[in-house]
């Protein structure tokens, strides 16, 4: 049986145990998205892991966003850390998901989706009407989970990580309350 729990940021580092890579076959055709279709172009195969990144990295989170903006929730299988979800709340009326991730052997079996209604509901206890999540057009399954949970694409930004990469930026909403 799997719990989710709250846990303070001074547990980032456990938390950054469960990896978050995965590999990259297709990305999304933005003309096609734009139209609220999923059209996959192939590419070159890589490995996405955004921990690659130093700044990028959940303990880096509470010195950029600071701590006392974030919600670290954790889901455990007996003594095992098997997935986690990051809120950060820059303000009293936004919310948004800024990481979810779940152990490679634990993905597609409804955790994932346990952690996201976890988040929802800690938003919707705010009193923060949406949720607002970013993924990239490289991340079709996080783009096509998100949509099966019924967010919305709200925003596309072609190269919306100038000097960083090529890759689209997508926001997605989600009604919290």
């Amino acid at each position: 049986m799997v719990r989710i729990v709250r846990e303070g940021v001074e547990r980032l580092a456990e938390y950054e145990t469960v990896p978050i890579a995965f590999e990259v076959r297709s990305k999304l055709s933005l003309p096609a998205l734009k139209i609220g279709r999923f059209v996959e172009d192939a590419v070159e195969p890589f490995v996405k892991d955004y921990d690659a990144v130093d700044s990028e990295r959940p303990t880096s989170l509470p010195d950029r966003l600071g701590a006392d903006r974030l919600v670290v929730l954790s889901a455990h299988r007996n003594d095992d850390r098997v997935g986690g979800a990051i809120l950060y709340f820059p303000s009293g009326d936004e919310a948004q998901l800024i990481d979810l991730r779940v152990q490679p052997d634990s993905r597609r079996g409804g955790l994932g989706r346990r952690l996201f209604q976890s988040a929802l509901a800690e938003v919707a206890h705010r009193g923060i009407p949406t949720l607002e999540i970013e993924t990239q057009d490289t991340n079709v399954a996080a783009c096509r989970f998100y949509h099966s949970l019924g967010a919305s694409l709200v925003w596309i930004e072609p190269n919306g990580y100038p000097g960083f990469s090529d890759e689209a930026k997508l926001v997605w909403s989600i009604l919290a309350c």
